[in-house]
């Protein structure tokens, strides 16, 4: 049989709604309190005729209409749900502010699936309260809440379930949102998406705006949420500066260690070996270790930055020999030698810049370098 499980009490355009328990017996409870006397409300698209209530064996509870009847609700009770749901949240709005002292305006504001959205202005405290059960895009929001918000103090979004996209937008935008669910029960989703649900009868308006338990502990969030956020925005801030001078100090070396290499020729070639006098050994390294081609130095090659680019073979077998072949020494004996002192020093330095190797003096008298772990 086609039923549905919403009607109203008051009348065939009446708008006190209720909705059938999945309990028959609470459901008959529920036909004799009102003495089976429903209706099919006009003001939700309905035919306005009066249902009966079954509460049989067989089947889940619900509204009957009468044989012959023709009503787009007999066929579509999904369509029937969406259309009654406000109903229950104007009445209670409507009981709640008035509770208060407040005398509110309630508008419908008709949506595409054939939810029924509310609009409700109360004027004595300047505050407009939107309850949006149908989807809306973050556009369509910011447009409507602009305007609203042109109009009065304060406004207040309360998301129905249908409606949790765009309520999860304006918890991500304002660190907060408000959530309301059938039993007229509202709460506060906070940014890890917390809820504290309570009922619509401990929650008030205030001019300070709309107040629901669980609030506070959300503003409390979001401020210390904001607050980590420009820490870390500062930390950001001074690494990239910490950075930007490092690279600037890298440049001044490269460019005074390039210039100092520009005024210090090499040796000239040798003779019989062709190889210089100043720079002998690094042949007879590589074809030592052949490996030192493939290598890949594990803290990078931006180090080669600082070095004159006539110089990076050497510093390569430099760099090869102090992090692989061994771990300390009197600088003139590294392999491979370089006996000309002034670039075996541009290379240690290098090395010393880019943290791979500490030079110290030795008690000797004679300069050394150890590996940095």
């Amino acid at each position: 049989m086609a039923g549905v499980v919403w009607a109203v009490i008051d009348g065939p355009r009446g708008t006190r709604a209720v909705e059938l328990p999945d309990d028959k017996r609470e459901a008959r409870r529920l036909r004799g309190e009102y003495r089976n006397r429903f209706w099919c409300s006009t003001e939700v698209g309905g035919c306005g005729e009066a249902l009966e209530l079954n509460a049989g064996d067989v089947y889940r509870p619900y509204f009957h209409h009468r044989r012959g009847s023709v009503c787009a609700f007999i066929m579509d009770s999904d369509r029937a749900g969406r259309s009654y749901e406000h109903l229950q949240y104007q009445q209670a709005l409507a009981s709640w502010l008035v509770g208060q002292g407040y005398d509110p305006t309630l508008e419908k504001v008709l949506a595409d699936d054939g939810r029924t959205d509310l609009h409700v202005v109360v004027n004595e405290v300047s505050h407009a309260i939107e309850v949006q059960l149908s989807p809306l895009s973050t556009a369509a929001w910011d447009m409507r809440n602009d305007r609203y918000a042109r109009q009065v103090d304060h406004v207040t979004w309360l998301f129905g379930p249908g409606a949790k996209t765009i309520a999860n937008t304006v918890t991500s935008l304002r660190g907060l949102s408000f959530a309301l669910r059938p039993g007229v029960q509202v709460a506060v989703r906070d940014m890890d998406d917390e809820i504290q649900w309570s009922p619509l009868t401990e929650c008030r308006l205030t001019e300070s705006g709309f107040y629901a338990p669980g609030i506070k502990e959300a503003q409390r969030l979001r401020a210390r949420r904001e607050a980590e956020r420009e820490e870390a925005a500062r930390l950001a801030a001074e690494k990239h500066e910490r950075l930007a001078e490092r690279e600037e100090r890298v440049r001044r070396v490269t460019e005074a260690r390039r210039a100092s290499a520009l005024d210090m020729p090499l040796p000239a070639p040798h003779p019989t070996l062709d190889l210089h006098p100043g720079l002998h050994g690094v042949d007879r390294f590589e074809a030592l270790h052949p490996e030192v081609h493939r290598w890949q130095p594990p803290r990078g090659s931006r180090w080669l930055d600082t070095v004159p680019p006539e110089l990076h073979r050497h510093a390569r077998a430099f760099a090869y020999a102090t992090q692989e072949l061994t771990g300390s020494s009197p600088t003139a004996q590294v392999v491979p030698q370089v006996t000309d002192a002034r670039i075996r020093r541009l290379l240690f330095d290098a090395l010393q810049d880019a943290g791979w190797i500490r030079l110290y003096q030795h008690e000797a008298g004679f300069q050394k370098w150890e590996r940095c772990y």
